[in-house]
């Protein structure tokens, strides 16, 4: 059935045998580093700094009754979605945005529907409903599916770790193709195990899409053994910097900073570097594609920022901020500025499937 989660604590945690955990490995990577008026994005209202805002969150319970879901356990089949969405001050979501999922149209179409009938009480600015930005992850979870590792994933994982010790690469393939997923549990170990195997092997840009894949946008270990977890975390916090995806860094750094205790002193310098280059006045370029369906999205770390097309098009741009939903149709070499103080925005660039763009902050 499915379930949502706000970033909170799960139920409970699902340990795997110890041996799928004896490998821990951190790549080796190094972080690297218009003249047209600004167009401001500006809100209609905007409370005072010192009214008490309170953010929307769900109540009751999840509709699931759908053919989709159905459709879906009856294959014997488990997934996640990450999603982003505005709650409107009746406490009803529209602008729902599918920002990442285990992989699968039914889960995502399913999902935005099950987002559509919760109900929320409204975000609060004082004791005014407002409009609010909501992430959240909607998992959906086959009660017909076993809900730890089989021995077959067991023994294959298994070689797969004695595979990455001898760095023979042909025994790892091997591995890889007998790690047969059939839950989220082992799609977690499945993700980072194929983290470990591009470490070896293959780019920046496949480890940082396995370790999102480890990590599953959970906030505590729900899959992984803790350790395991803090060590993705970590991992996708230095390539989150790597990319200059700095927006995606803090947002990584949240999560582990609540779970890692002390912090690593060589990650803590990371933060500090981000935050520097936050309060800094140097543009910071980063470069994206739209891989799949029709948007791209990203969490911006400062209020003023550029699009610049090099392949494809962009139709529109739609920030979700913590109080504040913002669309506009894109405009080339403009910069935008957020004159208001709407708190963390996410963006979403519209456009064409593949199409290659810089976001300059």
């Amino acid at each position: 059935m499915p379930r949502i989660a706000e970033k909170e604590p799960p139920p409970g945690l699902r340990q795997l045998p110890a041996i799928l955990a004896g490998l821990l490995v951190i790549c080796l990577v190094v972080p690297v580093r218009a003249s047209d008026p600004p167009l401001e994005v500006k809100s209609d209202s905007q409370a005072p700094d010192f009214v008490e805002f309170q953010p929307p969150r769900p109540v009751g319970g999840i509709d699931s009754d759908s053919e989709i879901e159905q459709q879906i356990f009856r294959e014997g089949k488990e997934g996640w979605v990450q999603l982003e969405m505005m709650v409107d001050t009746k406490g009803k979501a529209y602008e729902v945005a599918v920002v990442d999922s285990s992989g699968g149209h039914a889960f995502e179409e399913s999902a935005v529907r099950v987002a559509e009938r919760l109900v929320f009480k409204p975000a609060m600015s004082g004791t005014t409903p407002v409009d609010g930005n909501f992430t959240g992850k909607i998992a959906f979870h086959n009660d017909q599916v076993a809900s730890r590792a089989s021995p077959q994933f067991v023994v294959a994982y298994k070689g797969l770790l004695k595979a990455l010790d001898a760095a023979n690469k042909a025994l790892a393939d091997q591995a890889l193709a007998e790690m047969r997923v059939k839950n989220l549990y082992e799609d977690a170990f499945a993700g980072y195990g194929k983290y470990l195997y591009d470490c070896n092997w293959g780019t920046e840009v496949e480890q940082r899409a396995d370790l999102r894949r480890a990590v599953a946008n959970e906030a505590l270990a729900r899959y992984l053994p803790d350790r395991v977890f803090r060590a993705a975390l970590a991992a996708q916090l230095i390539l989150d910097v790597q990319f200059n995806d700095y927006g995606g860094a803090l947002e990584t750094w949240e999560t582990l900073a609540k779970i890692a205790h002390p912090m690593p002193p060589e990650l803590q310098k990371t933060l500090d570097r981000v935050k520097a280059i936050q309060s800094g006045d140097q543009p910071v370029h980063m470069s994206a594609q739209i891989e799949k369906g029709t948007s791209w999205h990203g969490r911006l770390f400062r209020d003023r920022f550029g699009v610049s097309v090099s392949n494809g098009s962009v139709d529109q741009i739609k920030l979700r901020c913590k109080q504040k939903f913002v669309v506009f149709n894109f405009e080339p070499g403009v910069q935008y500025t957020i004159t208001s103080k709407p708190g963390t925005c996410y963006i979403e660039v519209v456009g064409q499937t593949g199409t290659t763009f810089e976001l300059t902050q």
